[in-house]
């Protein structure tokens, strides 16, 4: 399968190469069969309800 993790970068909140690096690593030692992509997003989008949605399945 594939995940893919949306970050917001602020300034309180810098990712480095090397974080993102050990991230990707770490994840893929406990989920071996899924492929993981860091994407980097203005803002999280909401709900109608104003709550974020943690998981969204495409099948």
């Amino acid at each position: 399968g594939k995940c893919q993790l949306k970050i917001v970068k602020s300034k309180k909140f810098l990712l480095t190469e090397n974080n993102e690096k050990e991230i990707k690593n770490e994840l893929k030692r406990l989920y071996p069969n899924i492929e993981f992509y860091i994407s980097y997003v203005e803002n999280i989008e909401r709900t109608k309800r104003g709550k974020y949605k943690y998981l969204i399945q495409n099948i």
